[in-house]
């Protein structure tokens, strides 16, 4: 027998090895060219998604990390717990500044409330001397009717030089006594 002849065979164990190593490259060469097709590969490549900033209001030193990175996270879940001894001095503070503000605030309003007393009594005290001032007068005016009746009376020697001394006396206290209301009622308006 010659070689041309002769063909070698081969075992079905061979053929089905080399299927299923086809069929394996044949997988690989269709995955890696879908993920370079679908999917950039780059040392300084930037993520595109949906990234949500994320900024409190309160500064402090934070207690505990609820979280990991890449991790999902629902509406209600608590990321991060602050040491909140330092956030509840200052609030202690601020209430403290309140209650002063407050305490201020009523020392404020006694006072406008003693200002509105003292005004109130003035206006009262100015009527009274008001009063006084008008009874000064008609003690004035009667005392100098007095004298000048005493006086008409001691021409004619009806009356005795002591009454119409007397009467002069009470004349010229009436008049001072008006005078000292009249200036009484001036120093309280001022």
């Amino acid at each position: 027998m010659d070689n041309k002849g002769k063909k070698k065979k081969i075992s079905r164990t061979v053929i089905y090895m080399g299927a299923i190593a086809g069929i394996i490259v044949l997988g690989l060469v269709l995955k890696l060219g879908y993920d370079s097709w679908c999917h950039e590969s780059t040392d300084d490549a930037q993520i595109d998604g949906n990234i949500i900033p994320l900024r409190t209001m309160v500064t402090g030193y934070i207690s505990q990390i609820r979280f990991t990175d890449n991790q999902k996270v629902k509406r209600g879940d608590t990321l991060v717990v602050y040491d909140t001894a330092s956030l509840s001095a200052q609030v202690m503070e601020a209430r403290a500044a309140v209650l002063a503000a407050q305490t201020e605030l009523l020392s404020c309003k006694k006072q406008v409330s003693a200002s509105e007393f003292s005004e109130i009594v003035a206006g009262l005290n100015s009527g009274s001397v008001k009063e006084n001032i008008t009874m000064a007068r008609a003690k004035a005016w009667q005392a100098l009717r007095d004298y000048q009746r005493k006086e008409k009376m001691s021409k004619n020697g009806a009356a005795t030089p002591q009454a119409l001394d007397a009467a002069k006396a009470a004349w010229q206290i009436a008049d001072a006594q008006l005078a000292a209301s009249e200036k009484s009622y001036g120093s309280s308006m001022a």
